[in-house]
């Protein structure tokens, strides 16, 4: 296929796939754990809906482009195809670039006449590209004047092939996502409780995302930084504050594919604060709504994170001395400790006038 269709016709949905610094840097993907020789599959899936009232998902056409490949040595190129784009995949870090970047990329294969692998949708609205070399793939819905589909048309899309899994420890070669906007990101829940059980409302929590840079001058200061297998990184607060409701939950949809982790900085009145951060990431679609004021899972795969803080214990159970904490403590204590001083006094006034009698 070498020509594309006008691309402000029904372009409405988005769909982005997080490329580098988010859950994929560029040495992440080339790292010795992949196999290179292994190919890889996309597969979409248009949405019962998205065309609108009585409208046909099969014959919906599609094509991929491979925008750039991963040499041996794990360094990522342009294909000759895209060469003279301009693309610099180090520059993708967030998934608006990665949006932009898709669409520039769209209306450079238009304008290049460049070629692609062509699909269609089948009856349940599913196009599948298999055997895949692997790399960073343009996929771009394109219309089917065989089969006309007047509503709405997902807008390009860069997908990784393969992408880092769910527990960071291996690698996705097979990536299925849909023709919603928010398919290419995910959700997550955070579930503050006690040791008990009990659901704790009033908790402040920091989501912080794991960034990568290209190298280590890059990072910027005032944040915690480190280095892995996939390079140097960055912890960037993503939500400053975030706060617990009166079932205990605190919920943040709309999370481009990377990894991330909640901070607390603030626990419930009572409770001891848990500095430690817990980590999590989001690899799978996912949305989650308030359902008679609890978040839960609304569709696709949702993160849960469980948070646990311990009571603090009462004052009278704190080693070393301690103040009492209010107006009346206090009251009392005066009035007990004063009142022995009194009777010790009373005492030593009245021995001393009965020898003065004797």
């Amino acid at each position: 296929m070498k020509g594309l269709p006008n691309w402000k016709k029904t372009w409405s949905a988005f769909l982005t796939i997080v490329l580098l610094a988010l859950s994929v840097s560029a040495p992440a993907l080339a790292s010795p754990e992949i196999d290179l020789g292994r190919p890889g599959s996309i597969t979409i899936t248009i949405s019962a809906g998205d065309g609108g009232a009585g409208s046909s998902l099969s014959g919906i056409q599609f094509t991929a482009y491979r925008v750039a490949g991963v040499s041996g040595s794990g360094n990522y190129s342009l294909t000759d195809d895209f060469s003279g784009s301009g693309l610099r995949l180090d520059k993708l870090s967030t998934a608006c670039e990665a949006s932009a970047a898709a669409k520039s990329l769209a209306n450079y294969a238009s304008a290049e006449k460049v070629s692609g692998i062509s699909g269609v949708t089948d009856s349940g609205g599913t196009v599948r590209f298999r055997n895949l070399s692997l790399g960073y793939y343009l996929v771009v819905q394109t219309y089917n004047p065989a089969n006309p589909h007047t509503g709405r048309i997902c807008s390009p899309l860069l997908a990784p092939v393969p992408i880092k899994s769910g527990s960071g420890s291996g690698w996705v070669y097979d990536i299925v996502t849909d023709s919603k906007s928010e398919s290419t990101c995910g959700a997550v829940i955070l579930k503050k409780v006690d040791g008990a059980g009990n659901l704790l409302s009033g908790a402040v929590f920091r989501l912080e995302q794991k960034i990568y840079a290209a190298d280590w001058a890059r990072m910027p200061s005032g944040v915690q930084t480190g280095s892995d297998s996939s390079g140097f990184y960055y912890w960037s607060a993503m939500i400053s504050a975030l706060t617990t409701n009166r079932y205990g939950q605190a919920a943040v949809t709309g999370l481009p594919y990377g990894e991330y982790r909640f901070v607390e900085t603030a626990a419930p009145a009572g409770y001891t604060l848990d500095s430690t951060p817990h980590g999590f990431f989001i690899s799978a679609y996912g949305s989650a709504a308030l359902v008679n004021g609890r978040y839960a899972p609304s569709s696709g795969s949702v993160q849960t994170v469980s948070v646990l803080n311990a009571r603090r214990p009462p004052d009278s159970e704190r080693p070393g001395f301690n103040f009492p904490k209010t107006g009346g403590s206090i009251f009392y204590a005066v009035c007990i400790y004063g009142g022995i001083v009194l009777i010790l006094c009373g005492a030593a006034v009245f021995a001393a006038s009965r020898k003065k009698k004797r």
